[in-house]
């Protein structure tokens, strides 16, 4: 019989069957990707965005969720993954918001990679194309510092 009115429920002793990713709604399955990423918990954010992708591959997010795939591996410096990742962004969705900070974020694996060519053209061509935005002028300054660090 159910419970009276005003009297609480009686709580199941088994936990709630989980979830499937793809019953979540997209902004449900982004916002928990975005909470493993914020928490630091990449491997799992990694995970999360990439279900996103398999699920909703051409939902408002998809660009943002490939970006955090590639800064999630940039934390774990996991750098070659990275590259592939922020591949993805700007090959995907060339005219996204996030499409230059996918190639600064090249630029530094690059760098850390110890491919300073590979970094200073990612860096060159974000300035060409982007310069007056904020990825563009830290491709700069990025660009400066290896210039100045190249032998002569």
């Amino acid at each position: 019989t159910p419970p009276a009115a005003g009297a609480p429920a009686a709580t199941a002793t088994a936990p709630p069957p989980a979830t499937a990713p793809n019953t979540l709604s997209p902004s449900r399955l982004y916002d928990l990707a975005w909470a493993d990423y914020t928490a630091g918990n990449y491997d799992l954010a990694v995970e999360g965005f990439s279900g996103y992708m398999r699920s909703f591959p051409r939902s408002e997010f998809a660009d943002n969720a490939q970006y955090y795939i590639g800064e999630s591996y940039y934390q774990r410096g996991k750098l070659a993954e990275a590259v592939e990742a922020f591949g993805r962004v700007i090959s995907s969705y060339p005219g996204s918001d996030v499409t230059g900070q996918a190639y600064y974020k090249r630029g530094l694996c690059f760098e850390r990679l110890n491919q300073p060519d590979r970094a200073r053209e990612a860096y060159e061509y974000l300035v060409k194309t982007l310069g007056e935005t904020d990825a563009g002028r830290l491709a700069k300054q990025r660009l400066d510092a290896l210039n100045r660090a190249r032998p002569q």
